[in-house]
């Protein structure tokens, strides 16, 4: 659903994910299925536990590893004195000098 502004509403933009989201788990659970087989459909509940506990965790870890790259690439924003363009010295804040540069 939009708005009248033809953009999706905060309220409804879960719904516009919704679908792909849906479409991704689809084509997970059929590749799985062929190479897996359909072993999870008969599993015991503590071996699919298992497996979820496994999944939760890897997917805690590459969250941090995420959230430590930014949190480096963050820091070496805010302490460059270092022009990305021309290597002059310039401010943290200002991140780009004012000089000519030719690329």
């Amino acid at each position: 659903m939009s708005s009248a502004n033809g953009k999706p509403s905060k309220r409804d933009s879960w719904r516009d994910m919704l679908r792909p989201f849906a479409t991704v788990v689809y084509r997970r659970l059929v590749n799985g299925s062929a190479v897996y087989g359909d072993r999870s459909l008969s599993a015991a509940p503590g071996e699919l536990l298992r497996e979820l506990s496994e999944e939760a965790s890897d997917l805690a870890a590459w969250g941090y590893l995420l959230w430590r790259r930014c949190e480096r690439m963050r820091r070496e924003l805010e302490t460059s004195t270092t022009c990305p363009l021309c290597g002059a010295q310039t401010s943290p804040l200002e991140g780009v000098c004012d000089e000519d540069v030719t690329i």
